[in-house]
């Protein structure tokens, strides 16, 4: 998954801020991807520490932080780390 560069954002929350707010992104949209693809994409958007770590209030993010992000459906059951 990771060598596709696929747009987290697109395909785990169904919007991409890039294309809302620039109308261009570099990452794909048009793949359809299945549940085991969508939890690969997961695994893979986590890899990415949080600039705010903690301190990150942001509901919809997608890197690895201490917080576990329940209002999303697609997440499921998240192991946070150090619990």
């Amino acid at each position: 998954m990771k060598g596709r560069k696929l747009c987290n954002a697109f395909h785990l929350l169904g919007r991409c801020p890039y294309m809302a707010k620039f109308g261009n992104c570099d990452h794909g949209h048009s793949a359809t991807l299945n549940n085991d693809q969508l939890v690969a994409l997961r695994a893979v958007a986590r890899m990415k520490r949080c600039k705010k770590g903690r301190a990150c209030k942001n509901t919809e993010c997608l890197c690895f932080e201490d917080v576990v992000v329940e209002s999303l459906s697609l997440w499921g059951s998240v192991v946070v780390p150090g619990e």
